[in-house]
């Protein structure tokens, strides 16, 4: 876009000229053009936002009276509304610079750049719905008519290498520590603990130090606990794809942190507090002492979260189509509890040591899973 075109199409460009100078200015520009950076497909043009400008401090606008867009921001949105002659425009990703611009927090009018930018264009906004309050912002500072999505679904992190072989060696701890070989793979543990840097966050005994068994076994279990913390944190799969619904994999581990919350509220036991119950325990008493390295109830915490993994993927592989995403939940949920068919988390746990859980406070948080959005 020419500099006289681009002055020819925004009536408030010489505002700009206090922070930004004379058009074309340095920004998109090569020294007698502003360029517009997109890809024209049809009636459909694909771009990306120019930059705010203050790369140092953008935030700034927010608190600047005197801020302004540069040219090159003026001039995309001029040529989206009167030379591309948009019928709408689609934001995608949270967030868009535009609602940011300088002018009223309330109350926007013709003076405030968001509305000289955005001019008569309707705005609509696919925004993340875990970020509400700047939703907000976007509704009344940029007119957006914002169309929420959910954040990507997220997955256990795992164990990977030196961690994995910790994993490996606490397992064989386990299996033989009453063969005379338990002294040795303690010695192992400590090592390769320290190698993967976690005597930051747990307290070992001098090396070379023979430690009694009960010493042996909390040393191991705070390891132990440890790694079970690193291997179920969660990671986002990805970039949520519109109209794409999860597979059953990125469904299952949101679903177990999910179960994992007692609803006092509404009546909903977690699904960890359920499983606890059937073997007489109390889920709280297991995650302190698992806390403290009670080896044994850090083995049981772990067989509580496979089985909770477990009998939730049982689940969700029951509303899954040939692709294998989860979809029509609520459909395939009634004909499961409608018909006398066995749930499927009953059928999961009954080859466990958890096969008295309760079946009615069991169907209530799986009733509640399966009312979720997807």
């Amino acid at each position: 876009m020419n500099v006289r075109e681009y002055q020819a199409l925004t009536p408030y460009s010489t505002a700009l000229e206090e922070n930004w100078g004379k058009p074309p200015g340095n920004l998109n520009a090569d020294g007698e053009n502003i360029l517009v950076y997109g890809k024209q497909c049809g009636n459909v043009f694909t771009s990306v936002q120019p930059t705010f400008g203050y790369e140092g401090a953008p935030m700034r606008f927010l608190f600047s009276k005197s801020a302004s867009p540069h040219h090159c921001f003026a001039a995309y949105y001029s040529f989206v509304e009167k030379i591309f002659k948009a019928d709408v425009v689609l934001n995608f990703g949270t967030h868009s610079s535009l609602e940011f611009m300088p002018g009223k927090q309330v109350g926007i009018s013709d003076v405030c750049y968001p509305d000289s930018l955005i001019g008569n264009i309707p705005n609509v906004y696919y925004y993340a719905a875990n970020n509400p309050s700047e939703a907000t912002i976007a509704k009344h500072r940029s007119y957006a008519n914002t169309i929420s999505y959910l954040t990507p679904q997220a997955e256990n992190a795992g164990l990977y290498k030196g961690l994995k072989q910790l994993s490996e060696l606490i397992s064989s701890y386990q299996s033989l520590k009453d063969t005379g070989c338990g002294q040795q793979i303690v010695s192992s543990i400590i090592s390769t603990a320290k190698q993967c840097n976690l005597d930051k966050d747990v307290d070992f005994p001098e090396e070379c130090v023979e430690l009694p068994t009960k010493e042996c076994d909390l040393v191991v279990g705070k390891v132990y606990n440890k790694i079970m913390e690193i291997e179920s944190r969660m990671l986002p799969c990805g970039l949520h794809v519109i109209g794409e619904p999860p597979t059953a994999m990125e469904a299952v581990a949101t679903l177990v942190n999910i179960a994992a919350l007692d609803r006092v509220e509404e009546g909903i036991s977690s699904l960890p507090s359920i499983l606890a119950e059937s073997v007489g325990r109390n889920i709280e008493e297991i995650y302190r002492s698992s806390d403290k390295g009670v080896l044994k109830d850090v083995e049981l915490l772990r067989q509580i979260t496979e089985a909770s993994r477990g009998a939730i993927t049982s689940f969700v592989e029951r509303t899954t189509n040939s692709k294998g995403q989860v979809v029509d939940v609520s459909n395939k949920l009634t004909s499961i509890l409608g018909f006398g068919i066995k749930e499927p988390w009953i059928q999961y746990l009954s080859d466990t040591k958890f096969y008295r859980g309760d079946r009615g406070k069991l169907r209530v948080l799986f009733e509640y899973l399966g009312i979720l959005p997807r």
